[in-house]
């Protein structure tokens, strides 16, 4: 007699966590190896596209989104823990949130849950009083309309996830949480709810847990980066002349790939971009071109470049209202590997390209040039690369960061000239942040949660 069939629930945050999960193996694998049913919680707005694309009657559902009202109770629930992340990439945030805008009374108060964030003590005390926050009725309505034998939290962020897993571990019910990327346990996912398992990329979100939110070693499972899988896949690319004539670029020429932050981060990228058009034009670089490829979900002053002969610009991803409701789809992770794989070096500010750019070898630049050559840190772009998450790629020594134009002129020849220049470091980037290049680890995030079922 078949076993019965068991219910995952799973919340989706974003796009990101389409990209990262659904559109890859991941389900699939869930599906062929477990008798199991995934009922998905698409975000706002989006029921109708996740279930055109994802609905499987009798193995995965997709459900609405639970519309509740963020009270101020929730509200100051949130900030609490949020702000008791013990990191330097915390205090970032602290600073651009409240120093820089004025607000100085919201700066000492976030820092001093900061540094009371170092203490156990307090952490248990957060996690103590997380049991006495309201869960919303509308939560409660939506598990008891599928009672799950598994929840599932890939990001362990939005305040439906935390009250799912809440009302999980009131039940019995196992709980799986997953580290949405490789910077969010020292950012954003403060683990008020401890699941059964954690999921991390790397051997970094280990440590992270354990000496961040006192996470049991022996429950986390390592299982590398999901959406990396397809990198490795022999049919991932794009046929070269294609790409090229699709975009517009010569195939002749050099391709700078530049990979703006958003001004919220990065206010100077179209000087900085402005500059290497500058540097193409004079021969400084000669035969050269740069392929402009925004963030799907941030405004680049750089767009404002639009026009220049030397550049092409993109925006990837398909647009559903405002940027941030963004989604990728295979076409498009096709078309960022292919970006990838045929520039001949990529510029970014700390951004997750500083890993992908590694593993297909191409160089990587970090820019910090900053607006004025003698600002402060806590106003530099330098700052960023001291983000716990950014470390060990620079450590690597996978990635040049520059400071100064002269410096990011001296990077763009070197790295054009030898493309192996450094080519070590990024292997060393690579194995670092994604633990395993071996195309399984979404069939290993997929076990870990059919090992609680």
């Amino acid at each position: 007699m078949a076993a019965p069939q068991k219910t995952i629930l799973m919340p989706v945050f974003d796009g990101t966590i389409t990209k990262n999960l659904l559109r890859t193996d991941f389900l699939r694998i869930l599906l062929a190896e477990g008798n199991v049913r995934v009922v998905l919680v698409p975000p706002k707005g989006k029921y109708e596209l996740y279930r055109k694309e994802f609905e499987q009657p009798g193995t995965v559902e997709v459900e609405t989104l639970p519309a509740w009202r963020h009270g101020k109770v929730e509200d100051a629930f949130g900030y609490l823990y949020k702000h008791s992340i013990s990191t330097h990439f915390m205090k970032i945030r602290q600073v651009d949130w409240y120093l820089h805008e004025g607000k100085y009374v919201h700066y000492a108060l976030a820092s001093f849950l900061r540094i009371m964030g170092r203490f156990p003590w307090w952490r248990r005390v957060l996690r103590v009083l997380n049991r006495l926050e309201p869960i919303q009725h509308e939560a409660r309505v939506l598990y008891e309309r599928w009672r799950p034998d598994l929840v599932f939290a890939p990001t362990m962020i939005p305040r439906l996830e935390v009250a799912l897993m809440r009302l999980a571990q009131q039940d019995g019910v196992p709980v799986v949480g997953m580290a949405k990327s490789f910077d969010n346990l020292a950012s954003k996912a403060y683990l008020r709810v401890h699941p059964d398992l954690l999921i991390v990329p790397n051997a970094t979100g280990v440590e992270e847990a354990v000496h961040l939110y006192d996470y049991p070693r022996e429950r986390v499972r390592v299982t590398g980066i999901c959406q990396y899988d397809a990198y490795v896949r022999p049919d991932v690319l794009e046929q070269k002349d294609a790409f090229f004539k699709t975009l517009g670029l010569d195939s002749a020429k050099q391709t700078i790939l530049y990979a703006p932050a958003g001004d919220w981060m990065n206010p100077h990228d179209k000087g900085t971009l402005a500059r290497i058009l500058g540097w193409i034009r004079d021969g400084s670089i000669p035969r050269a071109q740069v392929l402009l490829r925004l963030h799907p979900a941030y405004e680049s002053a750089t767009e404002e470049l639009t026009g220049d002969p030397h550049l092409v610009v993109e925006r990837p991803g398909e647009q559903h209202g405002d940027l941030r409701r963004y989604e990728f789809k295979d076409a498009d992770v096709r078309h960022l590997a292919s970006s990838l794989a045929y520039a001949n070096v990529i510029v970014q500010t700390a951004s997750t390209l500083m890993v992908e750019g590694a593993i297909f070898d191409t160089p990587i630049i970090g820019t910090a040039v900053d607006g004025e050559p003698d600002t402060p840190y806590w106003g530099s772009m330098r700052r960023y690369y001291d983000r716990e998450h950014v470390v060990p790629v620079v450590r690597s020594g996978g990635m040049r960061v520059v400071h100064t134009p002269p410096e990011l002129l001296d990077a763009l020849r070197t790295y054009l000239e030898d493309p192996t220049r450094d080519r070590e470091g990024r292997r060393c980037a690579v194995e670092a942040v994604c633990y395993r290049m071996d195309g399984k680890s979404c069939e290993r995030t997929a076990r870990v949660l059919l090992s609680l079922l």
